[in-house]
């Protein structure tokens, strides 16, 4: 059957661009949409009034699906139960006819090598840009079962994708809680008194010392009044003893090795090039676990992110230290730096992040009594995230390998 015959409704998005605000009622854009669930570690709001008048022509409603047509074309999603929300351009909504389709079996069909390379093949823009217009949007074939079998299929698929989505809110949990001790004891300087030695004997008398040993939590440095010095490079103060250095003079700061997918070999290592995410997969990699990467070109030119496996590294400036510690602490900054990379990067008509923009970057650098007492917790995080995302490819690769076993028939559901 095609889209169009299990749908009661396809109903194209606003065309325009709303006035965002800070809070209010949610927006879901296309960035939003990924690997089939609704991301929205970037937020955009919008207020009542808004709200009413988007949501006219499309009311997103529990278990509708939202397709993205422009970049990336062809991203699904379902809306959860009680989302109130709108959408944002370049978004189709879905309203099924449940009495044939269910609606999460409609969604992983969307999903499929099947479907997906009927989207693949439609561009009727002419341009660079890919769009996929409401014709052939209804137009799209998909394998059609009976109800309870649709239903069976979509269960067993909800399993693992509730697993994936339980260790993603895992992780995304662990690296918020690494930045939040990051901005305290890195930006904020409000780290444990007794880590900092020089203070506490110059600073406390013999009775507050002994409370520090016992307590060293209760003294933060900075708002206890610890020694602090105005750096010129970093344009503000921080603790005395501590340094600032260019990444290039702490980190090994270097350039990947172009590589397109034509040139891959089978294997499972990711390539990163200049997009929020891997590109594709090659059978070797040029960069050692533990590695961060800042994409070097195109729209997202100065993203930064930290890669626990071995990765090919092609379109993008990667750093490394000597020990994993001084990596991770790096990466924060770094993280701090995406803004600016971003006005350095489209200060032409081609985006571009180059190895000596990065490597120029100040750093703060603590000293040894900080960095060993903080030393522990990151590594255990950054240990058990790796872990957890090892867990999340391998269930991703049963559900990919599944996907098409269902959908054909060659494996059913009892």
């Amino acid at each position: 059957m095609t889209v169009e015959e299990l749908c009661k409704s396809i109903i194209d998005c606003p065309h325009s661009t709303p006035i965002w605000k800070d809070s209010g009622i949610r927006v879901i854009r296309n960035f939003n949409i990924k690997k089939g669930q609704l991301d929205f570690s970037d937020g955009y709001f919008v207020d009542e009034e808004t709200y009413l008048e988007r949501t006219k022509r499309a009311l997103p409603e529990t278990d509708d699906i939202v397709i993205s047509r422009e970049a990336p074309m062809g991203e699904v999603c379902i809306i959860p139960k009680d989302l109130k929300c709108c959408l944002g351009q370049r978004l189709v909504l879905l309203k099924i006819n449940k009495e044939i389709c269910f609606p999460k079996y409609l969604l992983y069909m969307m999903q499929s090598k099947y479907v997906q390379e009927q989207i693949g093949i439609i561009n009727k823009t002419g341009s660079i840009v890919s769009n996929l217009n409401i014709p052939d949007l209804k137009a799209l074939k998909i394998p059609y079962r009976p109800l309870e079998s649709q239903q069976k299929i979509a269960s067993v698929l909800s399993v693992l994708d509730d697993k994936i989505a339980l260790n993603r809110r895992m992780n995304a949990k662990l690296e918020q809680m690494a930045k939040r001790l990051y901005d305290h004891w890195f930006v904020q300087f409000d780290f444990p008194v007794s880590c900092h030695s020089e203070f506490v004997s110059e600073s406390h008398s013999e009775e507050m010392l002994n409370q520090v040993q016992h307590d060293e939590c209760t003294k933060p440095y900075k708002a206890s009044g610890g020694k602090m010095e105005y750096n010129e490079a970093l344009k503000r103060e921080i603790p005395t003893g501590w340094e600032v250095k260019k990444l290039s003079e702490i980190a090994l700061v270097k350039r990947g090795t172009t590589i397109t997918e034509k040139d891959t070999r089978k294997g499972n290592v990711k390539v990163v090039a200049g997009g929020l995410d891997f590109s594709y997969y090659h059978n070797q990699s040029n960069r050692k676990a533990n590695c961060i990467t800042v994409s070097g070109s195109g729209e997202n030119a100065g993203f930064v992110n930290f890669w626990r496996e071995p990765i090919f590294a092609s379109d993008c400036s990667t750093v490394q230290c000597e020990n994993d510690i001084d990596t991770m602490l790096c990466y924060f900054a770094l993280k701090m730096q995406e803004k600016r990379f971003y006005r350095i990067s489209h200060k032409s008509a081609q985006p571009h992040i180059y190895p000596k923009d990065v490597a120029e970057i100040p750093i703060v650098v603590p000293n040894e009594a900080v960095k060993s007492k903080i030393s522990d917790f990151f590594l255990k995080s950054n240990g058990k995230i790796a872990l957890i995302e090892k867990e999340t490819q391998k269930l991703t690769a049963i559900r990919a390998r599944l996907l098409p076993l269902l959908m054909n028939g060659q494996v059913e559901v009892r």
